[in-house]
């Protein structure tokens, strides 16, 4: 589903729910049932935001008006979110929240207190003011989280490197803590692109982004920044441990083998690496790991470099080698590697 209609779709309910809330508040200030009408007052706090930290926060708001002192936790498993507010209680009700056949996560509330059978009935109703929110929430978290995805691999994309390099360079500059940055680029990217077709092309690059996931650690953060380019974030990483890590990733890149009708396809990769400074910033870092990459290729590629006050100068100095216009299939596949082929 489209980003705009994602958030259109959530950004309309969001506006029915409240208008449901504002008849129904009309009707509690006619009634003395106290319960109805924090029951409504809550239902309109659920209204106020798509954020689903802050919709979660504003149900717990709720169970604590109504019941005193209480746990709220809740998880997501699609999107790996658990959420938890107060101390874990003795006793527990536990609810699989869904709409229309679509499952909005668990609820789990707890106190050291027993539920009586009018405040299960009570709780019950609440959650059902919480279902409509909630899902408004997870669509707005899906419309967020698609913004941030490259459709082709899955991976991280470039607005979100830019956003996550922010962040962790202003906490290496505050914390005085470790920081590495690693770039690559497929060598030969568009010789192959331009041989062989787009489909092939697509197929090298996603290859490349399992290779790049199933090389780095789990703490680790992998973008495609575009093209045939990729991004590593390495927190507490130092040039020597960020050099180790780039030379498996390269080294796992050169092992894989492309199919191919004309015979299976060697790829290769050149990695620039790069550690922050305290001087730097987002900029001057991947500047510095970009200036290590383009070393890389001017050396030959299919090769690591890391970046030292040398770089720009040799940079500078010496042009990468491109190959000639016009490169036969036998060509290529001495530039890129080609194994099996038959030309």
């Amino acid at each position: 589903m489209p980003l705009q209609q994602l958030i259109d779709d959530a950004m309309r309910q969001v506006t029915a729910d409240k208008s449901l809330f504002d008849q129904h508040s009309e009707q509690s200030g006619k009634t003395e049932d106290k319960a109805l009408a924090a029951l409504f007052r809550i239902s309109g706090a659920l209204q106020t935001s798509l954020d689903i930290h802050l919709v979660i926060q504003a149900f717990y708001d709720g169970l604590i008006d109504m019941f005193g002192t209480s746990t709220l936790e809740y998880s997501h498993e699609d999107s790996k979110l658990k959420l938890a507010h107060g101390i874990l209680g003795r006793h527990r009700c536990n609810y699989q929240l869904t709409l229309h056949g679509k499952t909005l996560g668990e609820v789990t509330i707890s106190r050291r207190k027993r539920f009586t059978k009018a405040e299960i009935l009570l709780l019950e109703n609440l959650l059902c003011t919480l279902v409509n929110p909630l899902n408004n929430a997870l669509l707005y978290q899906e419309a967020l989280a698609a913004a941030l995805r490259d459709p082709l691999t899955n991976l991280n994309n470039r607005r979100a490197m830019e956003a996550t390099l922010v962040r962790e360079t202003e906490l290496a500059k505050r914390n005085r803590t470790l920081l590495s940055l690693i770039t690559l680029d497929i060598d030969f990217f568009k010789k192959i692109n331009d041989t062989y077709g787009h489909l092939t092309g697509d197929k090298v690059i996603v290859e490349v982004a399992n290779a790049l996931q199933n090389a780095v650690r789990s703490c680790d953060i992998v973008f495609r920044y575009g093209g045939e380019e990729f991004v590593v974030i390495l927190s507490g990483t130092n040039t020597h441990g960020a050099h180790l890590l780039a030379e498996r990733v390269r080294k796992t890149i050169e092992a894989q083998l492309i199919p191919h009708e004309d015979g299976d396809i060697n790829i290769s990769a050149s990695l620039g690496v790069a550690t922050f400074e305290h001087a730097d910033d987002k900029h001057s870092l991947f500047s510095k790991a970009d200036a290590a990459l383009y070393q890389a290729k001017r050396m030959g590629r299919n090769r690591t470099e890391i970046y030292s006050d040398e770089t720009t100068s040799a940079n500078t100095a010496a042009p990468v080698e491109s190959p000639k216009k016009g490169l036969t299939r036998n060509e290529i596949a001495s530039k890129v590697g080609f194994a099996e082929a038959t030309l």
